[in-house]
Parts: structure tokens; C-alpha cells; sequence
């Protein structure tokens, strides 16, 4: 759970910052 966890965050870091809404 934990992995999965810090991979969606990952994932999601990286869309805010390739689109900075």
C-alpha cells in the first residue's frame, strides 16, 4: 500500500509540474 502510495504521489508530483495548473 505504501509503495503504491508514494507512486501515485510521484505520478502526481511530476503531472503538477509538467502542467502547473
Amino acid at each position: 500500500m505504501c509503495l503504491v502510495a508514494h507512486q501515485m504521489i510521484t505520478r502526481i508530483k511530476r503531472w503538477t509540474v509538467v502542467q502547473p495548473v
